[in-house]
């Protein structure tokens, strides 16, 4: 997939009609998981242009503080709307502090 797809446009000017063809961004869902020790921890789900993917995960984790460096992933795998990253064992991060808690925010915000 592309970043981005033709579509049919009408452009209206001065009560006068004109079809043409536009580029527009494409957005579709990336998933992101880190395997650490053996744990699948999933990260999250994000709303991205399509293309960049590695480099869009490997800053994530870096601005969440699961790595400290590039040298702390072991590996990247990805499928078309999902990439998993293997951070190095010695690569140390709290998990606790990296799990997302959906599940309780949405029942806390229930209350």
């Amino acid at each position: 997939m592309t970043g981005s797809r033709q579509s049919d446009a009408l452009r209206l000017s001065d009560n006068i009609a004109e079809r043409f063809t536009d580029e527009l961004a494409v957005e579709s869902p990336l998933s992101i998981d880190i395997k650490h020790k053996s744990a699948i921890i999933p990260m999250g789900i994000t709303m991205r242009t399509p293309g960049e993917d590695k480099d869009l995960a490997i800053g994530f984790l870096y601005s969440e503080g699961v790595i400290d460096k590039f040298t702390d992933i072991e590996s990247i795998s990805q499928s078309k709307d999902r990439i998993s990253i293997a951070i190095r064992d010695e690569a140390e991060f709290e998990i606790e502090s990296h799990r997302r808690r959906s599940e309780e925010h949405t029942s806390e915000l229930q209350s």
